[in-house]
This record gives structure tokens, C-alpha cells and sequence, in this order.
């Protein structure tokens, strides 16, 4: 078990000052806990946990909501410490002048034959440019190496392409640094929130990707990945989904879009019958959880043997289930007990 340092748990405000609002809250050896907004108060809340990790939320109507946008996180955010906070303001002017420049390299790349000499001249400096963004890159984050501010301009930072390649190229360079953030490492709601801010990223940079049945399998397994790391969390679950839905939409692969849309939230009772301690040890540290399905009143024992497991608790019957089972073998997704 790692040695939780500082057990409190905060919740401030997302706008406005940052004065902490509630600091009452800590969590237990297996990093569970409850927040209540302070006088039943609607509104868009961020909870700070051990390590300076965070999430952000949404109270509405006494009901928790999960909220992230990776543009909110990135341009909302300010820093108690002012070191962080001039290191993270000097970065965002550093991304919004290299975004000016970038943008004017690509509408001449866009405009230009492949074959012309301002095409080549323009290619050239937009992989220099590149070369240069990825070294300040680095400056900032050696400055504050722990900081959350780190974590920030890391998760900004998109996959680099060179904009010679083709699209199927492109797509894929992209793709594969998607799984980057599965090192992201907290409890299961941030390990969701990171692999939910890299899937937004992701389907906000890939335009068009072609019908292709390795791509549309990847794509699937990487949905059910995200899916599966809301377990039953109806909020984040919807969260994931509805990003899901609307990315695969706007990039045209309207039968993943399809396929993702026909999978609900449980439609049973399943997680209000089963209480389960989960060992922080077995969410964490971890590239890919691999999957195991409980069925009711099991009793379970993980191995961890270096790995962690995605944990679903299923029911006899339970439509939910084994429709999830169906896509999970669909999806190839790999090894997993029922």
C-alpha cells in the first residue's frame, strides 16, 4: 500500500478565488471519501486530492456531476502558489503565439502543391517550429517537475505530426499516443479523467479517418477502455459516452458511433447490491487495467502481480452484463474472467 502523506481532501471553487470552501473531508486508507457542496449550492466545484491531482464537478440539484473539458482545465485554471501561476501564465502566452504561427503554416501547407518550393519552405518551418515548441516544452516542466502545473502543460500537449504524411499516417502517429495517459496516477475517477482529456484531444485533432476495419477495432477498444473505467459511476459513465458519441460523429465514422450509442448505463441495481473495498493499489501504477467481471455476492481475490484490474460487478440476469460481455469479445479486448 503506498504511503498516503496528507490526507485531506479540498473542494474550491473553479472560478473566482480559490479560497478553499471546504476542507473537512479525508480520505480513508483506499482513498474513498464524500464532499457535500457547502449550503446545497449549485455550481461547477474543483476537488483537490493528495499529490495536487484534481477533478473537476458539477452539483446540481444535490446530484454530483462529473465535468472536463480539456480547453477548461487548460485556459480556467490558477495556482495558489505564484511561482506556478506565472509559470503556467508564461506557458499559455507561449501556446497561444505558437498557435497564431502554426495556423498560418498550415493554411499555406493546405493551399500549397506538395511539389512547389513554398510547400517544402513551409514543411520546413513547421517542423522547426515544432522542434522549438518541444524544447520549451521541456524547460517549462523541468522548472516545477512535481507540480500540477507539470501535469497541465503535459496534458496540453499534443501529438506532433510532421504535415507531409498522409492522413492514414497521421491518424495513426496520433492514435498511438493516445494510451500516453493511462500513467496518469489517482484514484479511479481521475485515472477516468485523464484518459477522457486525451480522448477529447484526440478526436478534436483527427479530422476524417477512412473505414478501416484495423482502425474501427482499435477505436472500439479504446471506447470500451474509457467506458470501462467509469465502472458505475452514471455521470462519468454518460460523460464518456456522450463525448463517445458526438467525436465519432464528427469525424464520419457514423457505425462507431452507432455501435457506442446502443451501450446504456446498467439498467439494474447491480452496483447498489454489491459493496466492494477496492485496494488503492489495484487502480494505480498501471498502463492497461485488464477487466474482471464479479458476479453477484463473489467473493473476489486480485492478484496483483504487477497488474491492476477494471472491476465489474455483475448481477445473474442482468441485460447490462451481457451486453457487455458481447462487446467487450467484439472488441477484442482481451483476457477477462466472468
Amino acid at each position: 500500500m503506498p504511503e498516503i502523506k496528507e490526507k485531506k481532501i479540498y473542494l474550491e471553487a473553479f472560478y473566482g478565488s480559490s479560497a478553499f470552501l471546504v476542507d473537512s473531508s479525508y480520505a480513508d486508507v483506499n482513498g474513498c471519501f464524500i464532499l457535500t457542496p457547502p449550503d446545497n449550492r449549485q455550481g461547477l466545484y474543483r476537488i483537490l486530492f493528495p499529490g495536487r491531482r484534481f477533478m473537476d464537478i458539477i452539483f446540481s440539484n444535490k446530484n454530483v456531476y462529473f465535468y472536463s473539458t480539456l480547453t477548461a482545465i487548460i485556459d480556467s485554471t490558477q495556482f495558489k502558489d505564484d511561482s506556478e501561476n506565472q509559470l503556467y501564465y508564461t506557458y499559455l502566452q507561449h501556446r497561444m503565439q505558437l498557435s497564431e504561427v502554426k495556423h498560418e503554416l498550415m493554411l499555406l501547407l493546405n493551399q500549397s502543391d506538395t511539389a512547389q518550393a513554398n510547400y517544402k519552405k513551409a514543411r520546413r518551418e513547421f517542423l522547426q517550429l515544432q522542434r522549438e515548441d518541444a524544447a520549451m516544452t521541456r524547460r517549462f516542466s523541468e522548472q516545477q517537475p512535481e507540480s500540477l502545473t507539470t501535469l497541465l502543460i503535459g496534458i496540453d500537449r499534443s501529438a506532433s505530426y510532421d504535415p507531409g504524411w498522409s492522413k492514414a499516417v497521421k491518424n495513426r502517429y496520433i492514435f498511438d499516443h493516445f494510451l500516453d495517459y493511462a500513467d496518469f496516477t489517482d484514484t479511479a475517477l481521475l485515472y477516468t479523467n485523464a484518459l477522457s482529456a486525451k480522448m477529447i484531444s484526440y478526436l478534436d485533432q483527427a479530422t476524417r479517418i477512412d473505414e478501416d476495419k484495423n482502425i474501427h477495432e482499435e477505436f472500439l477498444e479504446a471506447s470500451f477502455k474509457l467506458l470501462a473505467a467509469s465502472g458505475y459511476s452514471r455521470p462519468v459513465f454518460n460523460f464518456v459516452h456522450d463525448y463517445l458519441v458526438a467525436g465519432f460523429n464528427r469525424l464520419k465514422l457514423d457505425s462507431l458511433s452507432r455501435t457506442i450509442a446502443s451501450i446504456t448505463y446498467p439498467c439494474c441495481n447491480c452496483s447498489e447490491s454489491v459493496t466492494f473495498n477496492c485496494n488503492i493499489e489495484s487502480i494505480i501504477h498501471q498502463k492497461l487495467p485488464k477487466l474482471k467481471l464479479i458476479n453477484e455476492k463473489e467473493k473476489v481475490t486480485l492478484p496483483l502481480n504487477g497488474h491492476s484490474y477494471i472491476l465489474f460487478f455483475t448481477k445473474n440476469d442482468c441485460p447490462w452484463s451481457e451486453k457487455m460481455r458481447k462487446e467487450l469479445n467484439n472488441a477484442l479486448l482481451g483476457e477477462y474472467f466472468s
